[in-house]
């Protein structure tokens, strides 16, 4: 008797990994981050206001809440900033749907980038945005590339 409990349990929980893996693979495919922008706010003493413009993209046929999104900067492979979503967004069926993001930049974070630029007369021309984004206990992974020049 134990056996076939052990057995039903394992057959039952196999079907539930394959179904509910289909469904992430699904999910992620039709769900995604778009390309990024930043925009500067306001120069400071200490560093920089900025936003950051996130489209998130829902090609799906059900609207989606976003209810955590959590982002690093890079710039020249050295985390500049960082943020984090403070309320749920939701997202329509089938659209793309920006969420704006503040960041500040502090100008002493970007001491390493400043000195490679007067040691080597090269300047990066793009951030990394990394992250995650959580709906629904689904959390998936994204990095983008936001070009300033």
């Amino acid at each position: 008797m134990k056996a076939e409990k052990i057995i039903t349990w394992a057959i039952i929980g196999a079907a539930a990994y394959i179904f509910f893996g289909e469904k992430l693979i699904q999910f992620s495919a039709k769900f995604k981050v778009g390309a990024p922008r930043l925009r500067i706010k306001t120069l400071r003493p200490t560093g920089v206001d900025v936003e950051l413009v996130l489209p998130v993209i829902n090609n799906s046929n059900t609207p989606i809440q976003i209810d955590d999104l959590d982002v690093q900067i890079y710039y020249s492979n050295e985390q500049i900033a960082s943020t984090r979503l403070n309320r749920p967004v939701n997202i329509k069926a089938g659209e793309t749907t920006p969420i704006y993001l503040n960041l500040f930049i502090p100008y002493a974070g970007l001491s390493v980038s400043v000195v490679n630029l007067i040691q080597t007369g090269q300047f990066e021309t793009n951030v990394l945005a990394d992250g995650t984004i959580t709906s629904a206990g689904v959390t998936i992974p994204f990095t983008q590339t936001i070009t300033l020049i």
